[in-house]
């Protein structure tokens, strides 16, 4: 088959067992089912050979006319590639992501040096293809290497964004290029190499979100529960503004600039505006079709506490399940609820999802892409602080006052004052709209380049309408004459999309079922009981070890197993619901334990054991707290008619 196929320099026997072996074992894991059917329907095409180096060793070649391009060393591929990590920055390094697998001797080396995992990314499932017809890949995935194999650049960033989150928090990984794919892959692999950056400064920026306030944001999203089950579903928005227009609006300090604008033109499209810019346009006369929130805090209910409700009665509020539990029961118009979480998908078997974006801009986006608008138009999507003066557009709950200083050093750093209180931030600069740059930080960098991913895949055309501001690459830019010709005569269509708006968020929710939520809310409670009694017998196992050895006591290899064993126990799958509760605190705890236990040689047994057992501590108090929320809510159902 390989030879037939365009395989050449290989045992073709031999080769046909290996690639057999290797898929059976890709088909035996759910995360790689996509993979092992992609490869089924890869054919080779000629372009890779295999050559033998002088070491015996294969080494994948890229076939360029009458030349072939090798991948590895000709020589000992494999004494090069320990060479090359030789050559790396490996201090206190736990985890590798390493773009281009090729022959895959430097994924060997780099697993050998490192306790943690190598994250694997080959771009051309062709190539990985070949591979697997050279070598027994079992070895990479008993011990830690995860694959990341043709992968678009959004399921790329939706692996990244969402299973390795928490690693990305925890960790200081090296990110790096293998030089041959490097060499022959140029900027595409750049992009894949930024794109492992970018997803690391944005869950940075967000860990004290997804993880100190996740209590907070559960409690929400089980109190917004009814309203939830009111709703009728995402599903209802699908295609709703097919080819029509729709204003996309952010809080940005341009915003100001284009009111006039908007009120003069709102008419011509769908309004989908972020809730913290609402009380700047209700104020300007313009009335948002759609109002877009998904923030869980006590500051962003004070938005809605500025609004006209009795203006907006008829606008449709788009909001995430754990949006502040008291925004919900204000709201007079129309609602539409959803749910991103496994909590709601799994315990309640409800499919109500929309992508949540990391900003309620992004979001609001997102629902405009799924209703299906075609132009895409933004405002205030500033992404900057294009006047170093705002924030964010005056009379926003968030506003604050800026200053642009300098360190000692020479460093700009941008300085925010609300009332008496200031808080610091690095000044980064990026290109701006007008050719020049404009400053920002890294938060609204992170956030840029999210919108920049997205925009990159999306099939309708998106205009950024602002003069100052950072530039969104991928957005067009189109004087106000311009911007009014391509928004056309649909004022009709527009009007009569609008009067239906609140009909369509109405709708009611026909899926539910009353007898399997209480069987799954009591097994829900059971759960949280038997993982909070599971976390108090690990502590007083481990808490009887601890004090049984002296303070400088060194743990035998059976005392460490049985430590492992207890963390392992609090993840078993029977406990799988409670965990998601508490996911992104205990996951994030238990995770940090077992990286603190193996990477930190410096740091004494004791030391660690103790680290442990103040964790688990934390997880019984959060396990009391869960079923103390989970006992109100009891109470809170029953009174609604749920229970």
């Amino acid at each position: 088959m390989g030879a037939e196929t365009g395989l050449v320099g290989i045992d073709i026997q031999l080769g046909e067992e290996l690639y057999r072996n290797n898929l059976a074992l890709l088909r035996s894991l759910r995360k790689y089912w996509d993979l092992a059917k992609r490869l089924e329907e890869t054919s080779f095409t000629g372009k890779y050979q295999v050559l033998s180096a002088k070491s015996g060793d294969p080494v994948i070649c890229i076939k360029r006319g009458e030349d072939l391009i090798r991948l590895d060393s000709l020589y000992n591929p494999r004494e090069s590639a320990k060479k090359w990590v030789d050559s790396l920055d490996l201090k206190d390094r736990l985890d590798a992501y390493v773009i281009g697998i090729g022959s895959g001797y430097h994924i060997d080396e780099l697993k050998e040096r490192l306790a943690g995992n190598v994250f694997a990314v080959e771009l051309d499932l062709e190539l990985f293809k070949v591979l697997l017809y050279l070598r027994d890949i079992k070895p990479w995935i008993e011990n830690g290497v995860e694959l990341l194999v043709g992968l678009s650049h959004v399921e790329f960033l939706n692996r990244l964004n969402d299973k390795f989150f928490v690693d990305k928090v925890l960790s200081r990984p090296l990110i790096v290029v293998y030089p041959p794919i490097a060499a022959q892959f140029g900027e595409e692999v750049e992009r894949y190499r930024a794109l492992v950056r970018d997803s690391f400064i944005n869950a940075r920026v967000c860990v004290v979100t997804n993880v100190s306030i996740i209590g907070q944001q559960i409690e929400n999203s089980l109190y917004n529960f009814p309203f939830l089950l009111d709703s009728p579903g995402m599903e209802v928005w699908y295609d709703q503004f097919r080819g029509l227009p729709v204003f996309c609006i952010a809080p940005g300090p341009s915003l100001k600039d284009n009111l006039e604008f908007l009120r003069e033109h709102q008419d011509k499209a769908i309004l989908v505006a972020v809730d913290t810019a609402v009380p700047v346009i209700q104020k300007a006369g313009i009335c948002p079709d759609v109002v877009v929130g998904l923030d869980f805090s006590e500051a962003n209910k004070r938005h809605y506490e500025s609004m006209d409700m009795n203006r907006l009665k008829e606008t449709v509020l788009v909001a995430a399940v754990d949006v502040h539990k008291d925004i919900l029961p204000m709201w007079k118009g129309p609602l539409t609820v959803f749910a991103y979480s496994h909590l709601f998908e799994d315990l309640f078997f409800l499919k109500y999802k929309l992508f949540k974006g990391i900003t309620t801009a992004h979001t609001a986006f997102l629902f405009s892409v799924f209703a299906g608008g075609n132009p895409i138009v933004f405002l205030g999507l500033d992404l900057s602080y294009p006047d170093l003066e705002n924030s964010h557009v005056e009379g926003t709950s968030n506003y604050q006052k800026l200053q642009l200083v300098k360190d000692s050093t020479g460093q700009l750093i941008l300085v925010k004052r609300r009332g008496d209180t200031f808080s610091y931030f690095w000044a980064r600069k990026v290109p701006a709209v007008d050719g020049g740059e404009v400053v920002t930080e890294d938060i609204f960098v992170s956030y840029l380049r999210d919108f920049e991913r997205m925009i990159d895949v999306m099939p309708m055309r998106i205009i950024d309408f602002k003069t100052k501001g950072a530039k969104i690459n991928g957005a067009e830019y189109v004087s106000k004459e311009a911007l009014l010709n391509i928004l056309g005569e649909k004022r009709e269509e527009i009007r009569r999309v609008k009067k239906d708006l609140h009909r369509i968020a109405r709708a009611r929710n026909v899926r539910f079922r009353k007898s399997e939520f209480r069987r799954r809310w009591s097994e829900l409670q059971d759960q949280v009981l038997k993982l909070t009694e599971l976390c108090r017998e690990s502590f007083a196992v481990l808490d009887s070890l601890h004090k049984r050895k002296g303070k400088d006591s060194v743990l035998s290899r059976e005392e460490m197993l049985e430590i492992n064993t207890w963390i392992d126990k609090i993840f078993d799958d029977s406990l799988s619901l409670a965990m998601r509760l508490m996911q992104n605190f205990s996951g994030a705890v238990m995770v940090m334990v077992k990286k603190f236990f193996m990477l930190k040689p410096n740091v004494g047994d004791m030391e660690r054991l103790e680290t442990i057992l103040a964790v688990l501590e934390a997880l019984i108090k959060a396990g009391e707290d869960v079923k103390d929320l989970l006992d109100r809510l009891t109470t809170y159902y029953e009174k609604e008619g749920l229970l």
